[in-house]
């Protein structure tokens, strides 16, 4: 028995599983070698036909931090997602899937940091914003500025977040929307708590011809304008009525151009015409996309 498996962990680490054998004994011992040892790593296999269920008994068997379920029947991503943060009992929550692998340091840097901005519900990893090295916190107004007028800062992975437990559970997590859970869930988390950004390579994401995520390209475009077009609606868009319009604006512009990229400097019209079929773009979004520059409002110093 691990000394840090005595007490409530710190950080539920969370990995959910669906035929990952190939993999998920590396992600394991990735987390178990991390230098922050209060942790409590959380595995539920979603019904899976292979040996993965096993492997995460075995290394269970080893180190009692080590807690692995399997579901009677298959959830999907995002719902299996959920079932695991409902188990967890850390303060913290760390998505880490079951084909990566978690850098050592990550974990305590992080909950130092957290720990040090306690205002912040969740953090996301990613390169430098706005010229000043990480971390920034981020308020709900200066947070939703940036991704839509800036920088892209919402289309994170689940590897890249770092969420308080209690703001998860507080915002109801993820909807269980397929492919963009993790984007949508985001853009709810930063209407109601301030941000903190940090800097990349915390995990790192293996790329294989399996993942979900190589799957479906032009469905999952339409369903991330979807959910953007729904996040600018809600009545608790931090952003003003004209913010939200000219956002609106740039995010149509910015998938008009995608379409016009596929069909011209690609050459490839048919996967063009499909795309535009999905996202339902007007055909004058299309044809003013070129000759128009997307809105890029200041962001106040006081928001950031």
């Amino acid at each position: 028995m691990s000394q840090a498996s005595a007490a409530v962990p710190v950080v539920s680490v969370l990995t959910t599983a669906f035929n990952r054998a190939n993999h998920v004994g590396a992600a394991i011992e990735s987390v178990l070698a991390s230098s922050f040892a209060n942790l409590e790593l959380i595995v539920v296999d979603d019904a899976s036909a292979d040996d993965t269920f096993d492997i995460a008994r075995f290394h269970a068997a080893a180190d009692d931090r080590v807690r692995v379920f399997k579901n009677d029947r298959n959830l999907g991503d995002y719902v299996n997602r959920n079932r695991a943060a409902a188990l967890a009992r850390g303060r913290y929550l760390k998505y880490l899937d079951s084909d990566d692998h978690l850098y050592p340091y990550a974990l305590e840097y992080l909950v130092a940091l957290m720990d040090a901005h306690p205002s912040a519900g969740y953090a996301l990893s990613q390169k430098e914003l706005l010229d000043r090295p990480h971390p920034l916190v981020l308020s709900p107004r200066a947070a939703y500025l940036i991704n839509f007028f800036h920088a892209n800062l919402f289309g994170r992975a689940p590897n890249s977040a770092f969420i308080r437990t209690e703001a998860f559970r507080q915002v109801g997590g993820f909807s269980g929307k397929r492919h963009v859970g993790d984007h949508e869930l985001w853009l709810t988390l930063s209407r109601h708590y301030p941000l903190l950004t940090t800097p990349p390579a915390l995990a790192w994401d293996r790329t294989h011809a399996g993942q979900e995520k190589s799957l479906n390209r032009e469905m999952k475009q339409a369903m991330h304008l979807a959910i953007q077009r729904d996040a600018l609606a809600h009545p608790d868009c931090p952003l003003t009525p004209e913010e939200r319009r000219m956002a609106l604006e740039n995010v149509l512009h910015a998938y008009g151009i995608r379409v016009l990229k596929t069909a011209f400097r690609h050459g490839d019209l048919h996967s063009a015409l499909t795309l535009q079929s999905h996202l339902q773009l007007p055909w004058h979004v299309l044809l003013k996309a070129p000759f128009r520059a997307p809105h890029r409002p200041p962001i106040p110093q006081s928001l950031v």
